[in-house]
């Protein structure tokens, strides 16, 4: 028995060549990731956000995938913090403390607040997002981040972050942002600043991705470490869009009760 996919994404991942010995030209990888990725990103390419580009979700819908993102969002600051842990020189760390300290709100306002006040926007206080639980495919996809950003090489956290979502936000959130105008005029203009905030910042901090990638991925193993981030964070990231859409289709997933400090032991 044979099964197949007419999946572009599928098809591009496999150009990669994992029996190869000598390292691919770095420009090459990088063009040949950029393929994948416009074809693989969950944020333009799955069937939920289709649908929530299109102004198809319902409110209660919207309100539901906020919740669920929002635990990957509120860990933003850990994986921008893992590039500049295993960043092995000076200058480098000094141009990845950047967008750390955007994302951690020095000299603005922190992006997760951002994201929690579109929350409040769509109509959700933050005891609704900790009383609703968690879906396990948003556990899975956070847990995957979590790990791959704490004790991964920086050209995994470099493919599995700058290279997908920096690369694709500045061309999906422009998107989201129009849809709300057109179709989800209920929500605040002011609940929208998270979408305006990164429709921008990712375009610096997907060209930094692009220089270190340069940099530090010419041999052949950290090639091989960033096609399997970038193959798994695509996959964790469709995983968790997945989830969301089974359960707004059937409500028959579990909603799991978690601490609030998730994904690190502990509370706040």
């Amino acid at each position: 028995m044979t099964f197949s996919t007419n999946n572009e994404w599928t098809k591009y991942l496999s150009e990669f060549d994992w029996n190869r010995t000598e390292p691919y030209d770095p420009k090459e990888l990088l063009s040949m990731m950029y393929k994948v990725v416009e074809n693989g990103f969950y944020g333009t390419n799955h069937p939920l956000a289709i649908s929530w580009l299109a102004g198809e979700l319902s409110k209660e819908e919207l309100q539901f995938m906020g919740i669920q993102e929002y635990w990957y969002f509120r860990c933003t600051v850990w994986w921008n913090a893992g590039k500049v842990l295993h960043c092995p020189d000076l200058e480098d760390q000094r141009l990845l403390l950047g967008p750390l300290a955007e994302e951690a709100g020095i000299g603005d306002e922190p992006h997760e607040k951002q994201f929690i006040r579109y929350l409040q926007g769509i109509g959700v206080d933050m005891e609704t997002v900790f009383s609703t639980g968690v879906l396990p495919q948003t556990i899975t996809c956070v847990d995957e981040f979590y790990n791959l950003n704490s004790y991964g090489k920086l050209v995994e956290s470099l493919a599995a972050n700058n290279l997908v979502a920096e690369i694709m936000r500045p061309k999906q959130y422009p998107l989201v942002l129009e849809s709300y105008r057109k179709n989800y005029t209920w929500v605040p203009d002011d609940a929208l600043v998270f979408f305006r905030t990164h429709s921008e910042a990712d375009i610096e901090h997907a060209e930094i991705g692009e220089k270190l990638f340069l940099k530090y991925a010419k041999s052949m193993e950290a090639q091989q470490l960033a096609w399997s981030a970038l193959t798994r964070s695509l996959a964790a990231r469709w995983c968790l869009y997945d989830g969301i859409l089974q359960y707004i289709k059937k409500k028959n997933s579990p909603l799991l009760p978690l601490w609030r400090a998730f994904p690190v032991i502990g509370d706040v």
